[in-house]
């Protein structure tokens, strides 16, 4: 069920907005809907359309709510189509919607009425004169809070008279945040004008570089983000983190709208991580065997997730309990014992044969003329370490095909066990068995087989953030199924919904409140620079004059105009 806040204040202007699951009303302006007064708590209400004709009301506040004029409440009630809900001056009336998949709130401030039927005595009605006594407050007001400060900028005053008189600080709107504190006292480093607010340039002369939102100007013209200044989403003067906007309505006045997401080739609209959130669309690898050509494309919500590698890797049988013979011995081995985190940084480092595989795996055959030590990542250089070993013969696998079946590449045959030369070529040795253990290769039958490089990704999910260091304390297997996988293209990413059993909505007292920006980033790499920088200006060609002696080049034929 969707909820219809209707919101008409004292000059008749009225605000609708819509709004899906749990909607926070209150005074602090990180609510949904913000009702000012002395009377409504920071987070007074959160409402939820239960039903077409009945809303949920949660009221953890101790200042409590009354439903049609009855006792104040305190926690969870019901009210239902024509219900008066009653918080400080406001009004909260459930109505019902023309569509029956809503719920309609109507909040109107009842103050100018409840004042006019009091019996408040005026200033008039006491004896007192409005107009002096404004007069002498405004006088004084200037004096102190505006004429004294801007003297003492000039002519500073002794210590013990600064901490008696007002200073420039009365005219501060808060402290700044934690990004911006070695500015604190150096208002001119961003306030170019007295009374005027921070201009886009001042910003960007220090955040030189920083990137918009969108991939192109003409996208961000239809988003209406090609005119929003900084100050639209970052403001300063309100605590240590108040420049970041972690408001979820900064960005759910776009996103959720399914309309928008569609025009806008989004993978679906999104208001809430719990409640309305489209399903991780991965970007992975593809590759085309018989060329080894790579491709990278987005997974669609019905594909098998699949992501190439060009490695032939199982999981499963390198995380048995039992453990896998090691280079001393058994080895159980565990996911950090190759996938190690930095801090900070998406995914892990790519896999590398040297610090993770050649413990195990090590490039050394055993030949009739003793061990052979192959290089890694130079097929040419095995193929030419290897012929001249088969020409003569040295080359030798144990007798029973079982045993080589189980041998690692390089590992030598058991002694008990009688070896005989290798039959085929240099090349099926090379595919079929030592490099093609671990390695994939194009080419068909009557080519020559290549090695195709292996791509491993480091980051699938390409339009968020994520970091495995605040993630530590869970286990690996609690997130990525990796002992029951037996081939290297399987995706181990988990779905939205294992991160739904520990991630609630930007509201949600339940589990760990998560916004958008926890996720992803307003200002994409890919995109235009903010400010004038985003629509380039024009670049004149340069004309060379011809030298001295070389004939006029004819002039080139204008190109005919593009059909529409």
């Amino acid at each position: 069920m969707q909820l219809i806040v209707r919101v008409t204040r004292r000059d008749g202007s009225v605000r609708e907005s819509l709004h899906a699951g749990a909607t926070s009303v209150g005074r602090a302006p990180i609510n949904d809907v913000v009702l000012p007064g002395l009377l409504i708590a920071a987070q007074h209400l959160r409402i939820t359309a239960l039903a077409a004709d009945r809303l949920g009301v949660d009221c953890p506040s101790s200042i409590g709510v009354r439903c049609n004029d009855g006792p104040v409440v305190v926690g969870q009630l019901e009210a239902r189509v024509g219900d008066r809900l009653k918080l400080g001056t406001w009004q909260l009336r459930v109505e019902a919607a023309e569509r029956g998949d809503a719920l309609v709130v109507a909040i109107s401030d009842t103050g100018s009425a409840d004042r006019a039927s009091s019996s408040a005595l005026s200033l008039g009605e006491s004896g007192l004169r409005m107009r002096r006594p404004a007069l002498i407050g405004a006088a004084i007001v200037l004096l102190l809070c505006l004429l004294l400060p801007l003297l003492f900028r000039g002519l500073p005053p002794p210590d013990t008279v600064s901490r008696l008189l007002p200073t420039e600080h009365l005219w501060s709107s808060g402290p700044l945040s934690h990004g911006h504190r070695h500015l604190e006292g150096r208002c001119e480093s961003c306030h170019d004008q007295l009374f005027v607010s921070v201009q886009d340039s001042r910003c960007l002369s220090c955040h030189a570089g920083i990137r918009h939102h969108a991939s192109s100007n003409a996208l961000l013209k239809q988003t209406g983000l090609d005119d929003a200044s900084c100050a639209s989403c970052h403001l300063e003067h309100g605590g240590p983190h108040a420049v970041l906007p972690a408001h979820a309505a900064t960005c759910t006045d776009c996103h959720a709208s399914e309309e928008r997401s569609r025009q806008w080739k989004l993978d679906g609209a999104a208001s809430d991580f719990a409640e309305r959130h489209p399903a991780f669309l991965p970007t992975v690898n593809r590759l085309d065997p018989e060329s080894g050509a790579w491709t990278e494309r987005r997974l669609e919500a019905t594909e098998a997730a699949r992501d190439d590698s060009a490695l032939k890797f199982p999981h499963d049988l390198h995380l048995d309990p039992a453990g896998i013979r090691g280079a001393n011995g058994r080895e159980v081995l565990q996911c950090r014992s190759c996938h190690q985190a930095e801090r900070g940084e998406p995914g892990f480092p790519a896999i590398r044969y040297e610090a993770h595989c050649q413990s195990c795996h090590e490039l050394e055959l055993e030949t009739a003329a003793g061990k052979l030590k192959l290089p890694h990542g130079d097929l040419a250089s095995v193929r030419a370490l290897l012929q001249p070993a088969f020409d003569k013969g040295l080359l030798t696998v144990p007798e029973t095909p079982e045993a080589s079946s189980r041998r690692r590449p390089g590992e030598q045959a058991e002694r008990d066990l009688e070896a005989r030369p290798v039959t085929g070529t240099v090349d099926d040795i090379v595919e079929r068995g030592l490099c093609g253990l671990c390695h994939q290769f194009s080419g068909g039958k009557d080519a020559l087989a290549e090695l195709i490089t292996p791509r491993l990704r480091r980051n699938w999910l390409v339009h968020s953030q994520f970091s495995h260091a605040p993630h530590q304390w869970v286990a690996c297997k609690d997130c990525h199924a990796a002992a029951q996988s037996s081939l290297s293209q399987d995706l181990l990413l988990p779905p939205i919904a294992t991160c739904r059993t520990c991630h609630g909505g930007a509201g949600d007292s339940h589990g760990i409140p998560s916004t958008c920006i926890d996720c992803h980033r307003f200002h994409q790499d890919q995109g235009p620079a903010m400010g004038p920088a985003a629509v380039p200006a024009p670049v004149a060609t340069p004309v060379t004059a011809p030298e001295a002696g070389d004939p006029a080049l004819p002039a080139e034929p204008a190109a005919p105009e593009p059909k529409v």
